[in-house]
């Protein structure tokens, strides 16, 4: 079976960009982008209202848009509206969760415990993904997704606007560990993510989502994306501090990827602020989402930051004391930390210790590392000396990280 559909559907919802303030996050930004370039004034803050981005979604269009959208979207998807709004035949998208199956039973009550049964199995697995790495818990989350999503479709009232904030959260923890199993599906499980706490009207996951988007952004080296993704979480009221804090981190990310160091240090500080301000009002705050923004995470964060502005000494300075008291319960984000000081100290001229500090991340997470982690690893290994000037050390971590590599493989 084949559907009609248009380019620019297939576009967007290859991008993840479904939901129409994600999409007009992209959309504004470029026309901003071109009203810049060309001097034109009427482009400055263009948006797309929700009955024109539906009908394009749908392809039932009585026309091509006006000039203007025509230019900012041929900007933003480098092909001509002719091409975008022509309908094509295609094979239906497939369902992503994996049982695509209708909901096992019949309609009727739902048991409003589960909710709260499924929020309390996901704080489990998130600390067993701390300490063992995403590969059996990622499984766990992705087949528990389909049981939650076979409840929620069967409930009604107030159960399934609670099972529909659950579910966005799931869904958003499934990107996190689809990322650091590096299967390709992070950016869409954020989607998933992003759709149904819009649809639960959940804003403080709204906002959440949109900062884990910066924060993929950021990694891909997005710098402008993450730092409209990032503006945007910072923009939705009902986050409490502590999530707020994180999106300022990954606003900071993407002032440092852009260059702009001021931009950086002032958000850096807000964020520094808001973390302060959480430690002390926000104890048993169970709007609280991300509990791993402590004030190490935001100066370990403020030192990449620094890395990034080729400021490597800056690091290096912030982050050896720093992980000499860790806060055990978030290895994962240390060892991210120690990866990102074994680049400072490699940045700095001393490419033996930058090899011993990251052969002690390896050993470190013998048990059950990430590709986030090895990506970092692997960055660093390509920019360590070759040869007779390499330390024995090097050869020591190129040994051990072949070896990491050949554990995360399928």
């Amino acid at each position: 079976m084949t559907v009609r559909v248009t380019l620019f559907a297939e576009l967007v919802r290859e991008r993840e960009w479904t939901l129409l303030e994600t999409f007009n996050l992209h959309f504004t930004s470029t026309a901003n982008e071109l009203a810049t370039a060309t001097g034109n004034p009427r482009l400055r803050g263009m948006a797309v209202p929700r009955r024109t981005f539906d009908r394009w979604m749908t392809g039932r269009l009585t026309g091509l848009p006006q000039r203007d959208t025509r230019l900012v979207l041929q900007k933003l998807f480098d092909a001509p509206a002719e091409r975008l709004f022509a309908t094509v035949e295609t094979a239906p998208p497939p369902t992503f969760y994996a049982d695509a199956s209708p909901a096992a039973g019949a309609r009727g009550p739902v048991d409003p415990q589960l909710a709260p049964h499924w929020t309390g199995l996901l704080g489990v697995l998130a600390a067993a993904d701390n300490t063992t790495g995403p590969g059996l818990v990622h499984t766990t989350i992705t087949g528990e997704l389909v049981v939650i999503r076979d409840y929620r479709t069967r409930a009604s009232g107030p159960a399934r606007d609670a099972l529909l904030g659950v579910e966005s959260r799931w869904a958003e923890f499934a990107g996190w560990t689809a990322d650091n199993l590096g299967d390709g599906n992070g950016a869409r499980w954020l989607g998933q993510a992003l759709g149904l706490a819009h649809e639960a009207g959940d804003r403080p996951m709204e906002a959440y989502v949109l900062m884990r988007q910066a924060q993929r952004a950021a990694e891909h080296n997005q710098a402008q994306v993450a730092i409209d993704l990032a503006t945007a979480a910072l923009a939705v009221d009902g986050a409490a501090d502590r999530d707020r804090a994180l999106s300022a981190v990954r606003l900071a990310h993407g002032h440092a990827l852009a260059g702009d160091a001021a931009a950086c240090a002032a958000t850096l500080e807000y964020a520094r602020l808001l973390v302060e301000r959480a430690d002390t009002t926000d104890t048993g705050d169970p709007t609280v989402i991300g509990h791993h923004c402590v004030p190490a995470y935001v100066k370990a964060h403020a030192a990449y930051c620094h890395l990034m502005l080729n400021r490597p000494d800056r690091a290096v300075a912030i982050l050896q004391p720093l992980l000499s008291g860790w806060p055990a319960a978030y290895r994962q984000d240390e060892h991210l930390a120690r990866a990102w000081l074994a680049q400072a100290l490699l940045a700095h001229g001393e490419p033996a210790e930058a090899a011993a500090q990251a052969a002690s991340v390896l050993a470190r997470t013998a048990g059950g590392g990430s590709a986030r982690l090895l990506n970092t690893l692997t960055v660093l290994e390509q920019r360590m000396p070759t040869g007779r000037s390499a330390p024995g050390e090097v050869d020591h971590f190129r040994t051990a990280l072949d070896l990491a590599r050949g554990r995360m493989s399928p």
